[in-house]
């Protein structure tokens, strides 16, 4: 079976309120045809940052690293929502990418 292509997540909307800042995407995943779980990439992430999938709190503060968290059990096969949540200003974020792993190599 060949690689799956990873889904880029790049097109993000922002909400500022007085306590934080949000930034969000919506994403639809499509039916592949065989058992894939999913796992959430994101090259740099700020430590204050709060990740939320379909309202469900994926990560906590981070202290500023990398994260690749297995999200399968938060997302559908419809419309998802990725959210990241920061107490300040944002600061850069890395690629944050979704990638689809055939359960049976894992």
């Amino acid at each position: 079976m060949s690689p799956l292509p990873p889904i880029i997540l790049n097109n993000f909307h922002h909400e500022v309120t007085d306590t934080a800042v949000w930034v969000w995407q919506t994403f639809t995943l499509e039916p592949i045809g065989f058992c894939v779980r999913y796992f959430l990439q994101v090259d740099a992430l700020p430590e204050s940052a709060v990740v939320e999938i379909n309202g469900h709190l994926i990560t906590a503060p981070n202290n500023g690293h990398s994260l690749t968290i297995d999200v399968t059990h938060f997302v559908t096969l419809d419309e998802n929502r990725l959210g990241f949540k920061f107490a300040k200003q944002p600061g850069a974020i890395g690629q944050i990418r979704l990638l689809p792993i055939p359960c049976d190599e894992l």
